[in-house]
């Protein structure tokens, strides 16, 4: 009993900016804040600091050919799918879209593939868990898709095949080749990636480990602030609004359409925590481990974490943090984000190769700080 005191006592602690950003509260009527307060405790006193070895479940692929994705299934509900049709102009790479945690709570933006009312219109090109980077030999890889990207020259990630897939009674694995084209055709990078997919309880995650080779010509990855591997949340995962009387935003109205408006009642709970226990916008920029968001979604706790690997080139990576919910791991910002030094440049000859690895982790749980540590360390042990 001591310890579950202790326990939840920290949790609490740990969970107060969460608690003061419900600034709704006073705005909702009991029958909403009842079943809001209920998830919070279940979240709270479930919770341990201590995280246990998992018996995973059975994790089901299934390709799609004709329709350009590959589902990944755990107990016959769909945890996310490998897309890359190209018949959406903002999808100019491959994603990991939808994701939903294992109480089927969606936390990723629906916009501007499947929009849901109230959610943010900014940035098409933001879609789901995808990696792209804003400076290759010049090319923008990042802002590919989006239409209000100021003039430049804007590359295209293509899928190329897909070369194993395999269910599992521990794991699902999807690997797959992909290109790195400018928009004059050149074919810059071959990206070989290696998706692994795991489930247990609560508990989802994906590995990716991502080999680089440089073809045609001699490759330079510069520093930019914009990439490298990033997550674009569900509304309920954004930090609450701030905004002056009278300011607008775009939003997806009751049609799916963008639209500039006064959003209605905020139903934004995100909490930003890294490695380093810095909070919400105070994470951006700074170099981590790991970042976790965590929310309410639809009355159900959620967490999503990326967690960095100590052998990929320029880590610990800074990070790219912001308040509508999108959140990216940059081994290339030193310069922008840091002292204000040389660029993190990263440069492959043809036929040159280089190597990440990242685990992203969707719990349906507030996690503490200690919780995202030890997943952290097991990530570690068990791919070095």
């Amino acid at each position: 009993m001591d310890y579950f005191k202790s326990n939840l006592t920290v949790k609490i602690d740990h969970y107060l900016p969460f608690v003061r950003h419900i600034n709704t509260f006073r705005n909702m009527s009991l029958y909403k804040i009842t079943p809001l307060l209920v998830a919070m405790f279940f979240s709270l006193s479930a919770c341990s600091s201590e995280v246990v070895e998992k018996e995973y479940d059975p994790v089901e692929i299934v390709v799609f050919q004709d329709e350009h994705r590959i589902d990944v299934r755990v107990d016959g509900d769909l945890f996310t799918s490998y897309t890359y049709t190209d018949t959406l102009p903002a999808l100019n790479r491959p994603v990991l879209y939808p994701v939903y945690t294992s109480r089927n709570s969606k936390v990723t933006r629906g916009y501007p593939v499947s929009p849901r009312a109230g959610e943010r219109a900014n940035y098409p090109n933001q879609i789901g868990l995808w990696l792209g980077h804003g400076d290759v030999n010049g090319v923008d890889f990042w802002n590919s898709g989006n239409p209000v990207a100021e003039e430049g020259s804007f590359g295209s990630i293509q899928h190329h095949a897909i070369t194993s897939t395999s269910s599992g009674q521990q794991e699902g694995v999807v690997e797959v080749e992909k290109r790195w084209v400018s928009d004059e055709g050149a074919h810059l990078l071959t990206e070989q990636t290696r998706y692994v997919f795991r489930a247990h309880d609560r508990y989802r995650s994906i590995d990716c480990f991502m080999t680089f080779i440089a073809e045609e010509e001699r490759v330079t990855i510069r520093g930019d602030s914009e990439g490298f591997i990033a997550f674009r949340a569900a509304e309920a995962l954004e930090l609450p609004l701030e905004l002056s009387e009278g300011e607008t935003i775009l939003i997806v109205d009751e049609n799916g359409q963008p639209r500039e408006t006064t959003p209605g009642p905020d139903n934004r709970y995100g909490v930003f925590i890294n490695s380093g226990n810095n909070r919400d916008l105070e994470t951006h920029g700074l170099q981590a481990n790991w970042l976790s968001l965590s929310a309410i979604i639809n009355f159900e706790p959620a967490t999503v974490a990326i967690f960095d690997h100590p052998d990929n080139p320029g880590s610990p990576p800074y990070w790219n943090v912001q308040s509508y919910g999108m959140f990216s791991s940059n081994p290339f910002g030193g310069h922008i984000y840091g002292d204000g030094g040389e660029s993190q440049d990263l440069t492959l000859d043809p036929g040159e190769s280089v190597s990440f690895r990242y685990r992203i982790v969707i719990e349906a749980d507030l996690m503490l700080a200690s919780d995202l540590d030890a997943y952290y360390q097991t990530f570690v042990q068990e791919t070095n």
